[in-house]
Formats: structure tokens, C-alpha cells, sequence
């Protein structure tokens, strides 16, 4: 075969495969087979674009029965990847606001329990309780453990010590008080004494005043005196009192031990009349006390 026969026969192939499709649907009656193109809407491709309309119920049924001819594989496929309906999502209730409320300056001056108890208001649950807001109102008022602590017994000694050191000054204080006659005497010697009382420094009234205040601190220690920090402050003047009277009836009793002793006197008797003085001086300072015994 030449050349020109063979460029003859590749054209007609050619031509023959550029050929318009014809095809004979045995489905559509309309369709006749004079071999006209199809319009490519009226084809059954499952990507057509045309959609049939909401109301038409045939077009539903022709498209169930072109996916009854489909591969059970396809079919899974493709309603696998249909989108389904989008549920309506439940509406987001509306976060009430809170009402301010207005505090006048009565209730600004009530406790504060007052008035959440007036508005009604019940108090938060204790974190230790066991039974929530149960027994709310009687763990409002719990302070617990850490309320009382107690401290170590460094800080207790040093505490005890210094109350003891304060009642020892103040103990000092009220026999200072007692012994007002010596110190008197002694400002008396620095400013009106003797040349030579000044040259030894009052010697005698300092001995005296130091005397004094050490007897007395003494009685007053014997006598309880501040012992009780919650006794009645009558009592304690009472005390001290007394213990100033008990070192005056020994000072009496010591001068007349030596006035006896020089004078060759009995020092029994001489004791005897000091103490007889000093208890009916007492009787006439407390007559109620005499009258009741």
C-alpha cells in the first residue's frame, strides 16, 4: 500500500472517532433512534449539576432506582460523604445579673452577721465540715485550734519571768510607800543635819530606810500581796497596811528589848506592855471587829 492510500485511511479513523455519539436509551421513550446527540443533561451521570425540584417525587424515585444500579462500595461512598443535616443547637441561657443593692448607713453600723441574717443570707460552708452548710451558723463562729496557741516554753519562762520582776517592783513600791517616816528623816539630814551627819552621808537614816524597805518587802511577800492579780484592790491596801503596822510593832519591840537590857529592866515585861498597846490600839482602829469576836 502507497503512502496516499494509508494518510486516506488514518483520516477516516480520525473523522470516524470525531463522530457525534448517538446512542439508543432504551429508558427515555422520547428519545428516538435517528441517532441524535444527547443533551448532556439527560444523561444519568451521578455529577450532573441538575437538581429535580422539591416537589417532584418521580425524579426522587429515578434517581433511587440509578442508585440501585450503582457498586455497593460507591453507594457507601457516597453517603459517607453527603453531608448530613445540621442539627439546631440548643440555645445558651442567659446568665442572670446580679442586683445591686443599696446599704444605708443603719444597716453600714450593724454587725455583719445581722445583716445576713436580715437578708437571709446563709453563711458559707467550713471547709472541716463534714455536713456542708448543715451547721452553717455554728461554724461561723469557730475559731479553731489556731486561736489558742500556745506558746513554747521559752517564750512562757521569759513571760514568768517578767511578771515576776513586775510584781517585785511593785512590791518595792508599796514598802518604799510604807517607809515614807525614814526617807522624810533622810531628806531632812541632806538639808538640815549636822556637819557631821553630812560628812557621813546620813549614814544612820540611809541604814534605817534600807532597813525598812527590806522588812517590809518582806511582810509583804508573807502577807500574799499581789499574789492574786484578780483580788479586790480594798484587800490589797489592807495588806499593806498591816504589814507596815507588824514592822512598826517590831521596831517598837526591838527599842524596848535595849532600853530594858540597859536599864536592868525585865525584857519579858517590856515586851508584854509593847504588845499590850498595840492590840488595843488595833481594837480601837477595827471596834466591829471586837464586838463581832
Amino acid at each position: 500500500m502507497d503512502a496516499g492510500a494509508r494518510s486516506g485511511s488514518f483520516r477516516r479513523q480520525h473523522d470516524a472517532s470525531r463522530a457525534p455519539l448517538t446512542t439508543n436509551h432504551p429508558l427515555d421513550p422520547t428519545k428516538e433512534d435517528s441517532g441524535r446527540r444527547l443533551p448532556l443533561n439527560a444523561m444519568g451521570w451521578l455529577w450532573s449539576s441538575s437538581k429535580a425540584p422539591d416537589g417532584d417525587k418521580s425524579s426522587s424515585s429515578s434517581e433511587t432506582k440509578d442508585f440501585s444500579n450503582l457498586d455497593r462500595s460507591l453507594e457507601e461512598y457516597l453517603k459517607s460523604s453527603t453531608p448530613q443535616d445540621i442539627q439546631p443547637t440548643a440555645p445558651v441561657p442567659e446568665i442572670e445579673k446580679p442586683v445591686l443593692k443599696v446599704v444605708s448607713q443603719v444597716e453600714k453600723s450593724k454587725p455583719r452577721e445581722s445583716v445576713a441574717r436580715e437578708y437571709g443570707e446563709q453563711p458559707a460552708p467550713h471547709s472541716q465540715s463534714a455536713y456542708g452548710d448543715r451547721y452553717a451558723d455554728y461554724w461561723a463562729s469557730y475559731k479553731g485550734p489556731d486561736a489558742n496557741k500556745i506558746d513554747s516554753p521559752d517564750v512562757r519562762i521569759k513571760e514568768y519571768l517578767a511578771g515576776y520582776k513586775q510584781m517585785v517592783k511593785d512590791m518595792k513600791a508599796a514598802a518604799a510607800e510604807n517607809c515614807s517616816i525614814e526617807e522624810i528623816e533622810l531628806h531632812h539630814c541632806y538639808n538640815h543635819g549636822s556637819m557631821w551627819q553630812k560628812m557621813r552621808m546620813c549614814t544612820e537614816e540611809n541604814q534605817r530606810l534600807s532597813k525598812c524597805i527590806t522588812q517590809q518587802t518582806e511582810f509583804l511577800k508573807a502577807l500574799g500581796y499581789l499574789a492574786d492579780p484578780w483580788r479586790d484592790p480594798a484587800l490589797t491596801e489592807k495588806m499593806q497596811m498591816h504589814a507596815d503596822r507588824l514592822y512598826r510593832q517590831q521596831q517598837a519591840l526591838d527599842a524596848a528589848t535595849k532600853s530594858a537590857v540597859k536599864e536592868g529592866r525585865s525584857v519579858e515585861e517590856a515586851v508584854a506592855r509593847i504588845k499590850a498597846d498595840f492590840a488595843s490600839q488595833s481594837a480601837a482602829r477595827n471596834p466591829t471587829n471586837e464586838q463581832s469576836s
